[in-house]
């Protein structure tokens, strides 16, 4: 593995390797179809997206984490299973595993995908969050040149290393719960398809906490993200 200098490197990308850990957010865009990566292909996808909750209208602004850049990588290792790799919180990733329930000539496609990834550390004063994600999507193909896609997900969330943020270090806390925080995702997007290898995505997720685990001094919050990709 080479490694890269600061010394020398022009003041852009100097910029961008200093905010890359900022810009590659919390990830939660799926920007890719039910449709497994065929068997021995490669996908890049990069994307860019526009997060919002409500602790933005409490901050009153915005700020660079508001905009994640999500970079991914998958490879097809089967006829109807895929693997991948995207950036997570930043300094962090997720790998995560595919199965496509349809032929592959079908233009309908069902998948079911389970994760695992963790980050955090840069932004998180030495903490470190865990999670374990489930995402079942479906997607049809119309012709050549367009599929929609819809998807529905499960994750849970493990956050490490945390303190309280006020209050007395010493006072007795709720202990953890074990299960972690569970948050419910939803989504919809849309696939352009300019070549057989160039593809243009625009996908809504929404990401709402239905379980709590009141020892971990963390609590997720309503978020909306847009994002736009390119897949090639």
């Amino acid at each position: 593995m080479q490694s890269v200098s600061m010394r020398g490197l022009t003041p852009s990308l100097h910029t961008f390797l200093v905010l890359l850990p900022l810009l590659t957010g919390c990830a939660a865009a799926q920007l890719h179809t039910a449709r497994t990566t065929p068997v021995g292909e490669n996908d890049v996808t990069i994307g860019l997206g526009y997060l919002d909750n409500r602790l933005d209208e409490e901050r009153g602004e915005r700020s660079i984490e508001n905009y994640p850049l999500q970079i991914a990588y998958r490879t097809g290792v089967d006829e109807r299973v895929d693997v991948g790799v995207r950036t997570l919180l930043g300094d962090g990733l997720l790998a995560d595993g595919r199965y496509g329930f349809m032929e592959p000539a079908s233009p309908l496609q069902v998948s079911l995908g389970l994760g695992v990834g963790f980050g955090g550390w840069w932004m998180q004063e030495g903490a470190v969050s865990l999670t374990v994600p489930v995402v079942a999507m479906a997607s049809y193909d119309i012709g050549d040149l367009v599929t929609p896609y819809v998807g529905v997900g499960w994750a849970f969330w493990w956050h490490l290393g945390r303190s309280p943020e006020e209050g007395d270090p010493d006072a007795d806390y709720a202990a953890r719960a074990g299960h972690g925080d569970g948050v419910v995702t939803a989504l919809v997007g849309v696939a352009f398809h300019v070549t057989p290898t160039l593809h243009f995505l625009v996908e809504y997720d929404f990401s709402t906490q239905v379980l709590d685990d009141p020892g971990d001094f963390f609590s997720m919050v309503d978020t909306h993200v847009v994002s736009g990709a390119v897949t090639f």
